[in-house]
């Protein structure tokens, strides 16, 4: 098997153990080891760039596909589902399903100001000011706290809860997981 990666690495090598040798300088030793360092973080850098832009490019494929059939296939899923204990279905490539979703806390953005005021008044904790006024911060978690102890909140509506769709892909065959990233393939 000729393998011209191999081949490649065979002839840097060499290169090496002649510069090893007492009839090469220590200079080009230097240069070659810092070539063939420098060559391979080049082209981790160009594999990371190169896989960056292709990660988008998919996802904008993906947000197509939502777009185009991701209504119809909830829809469907939950019509198929309505009588079923379970809450979703396996196909080859991944499980699609709903799950319940936790409540979330939101505001509505022209009340904002009186949410704070509220807050300030009975959940101090809650809003962080900043110089110079009028900055402010509103932690979520101390206001759903309060929602969930039933306290109500002016101006703040809580949203979600009920069941949320996910689809959770397959892993693909022979895929390798991170580990084995380091060049531990297994055999």
């Amino acid at each position: 098997m000729n393998d011209p990666v191999l081949s490649a690495l065979q002839e840097e090598f060499e290169a090496i153990a002649h510069d090893l040798r007492d009839d090469g300088s220590p200079q080009e030793l230097f240069d070659t080891y810092a070539r063939m360092i420098w060559t391979r973080l080049h082209e981790i850098d160009q594999v990371k760039a190169y896989a960056v832009a292709r990660a988008l490019r998919l996802r904008k494929e993906i947000a197509g596909i939502e777009s185009w059939r991701g209504e119809a296939v909830r829809r469907v899923l939950a019509e198929a589902n309505k009588h079923k204990k379970t809450k979703y279905v396996d196909t080859p490539y991944g499980r699609l399903g709903y799950r319940k979703a936790a409540p979330s806390c939101t505001w509505r953005a022209e009340d904002e100001p009186a949410v704070v005021e509220w807050a300030r008044e009975h959940l101090p904790d809650a809003v962080t000011e900043y110089v110079p006024a009028p900055r402010y911060t509103l932690k979520k978690t101390d206001l759903r706290s309060a929602l969930d102890a039933g306290q109500a909140i002016p101006h703040v509506l809580p949203t979600g809860g009920g069941d949320e769709f996910y689809f959770r892909a397959a892993k693909p065959a022979g895929e390798c997981n991170e580990d084995d990233a380091d060049g531990n393939l297994g055999f």
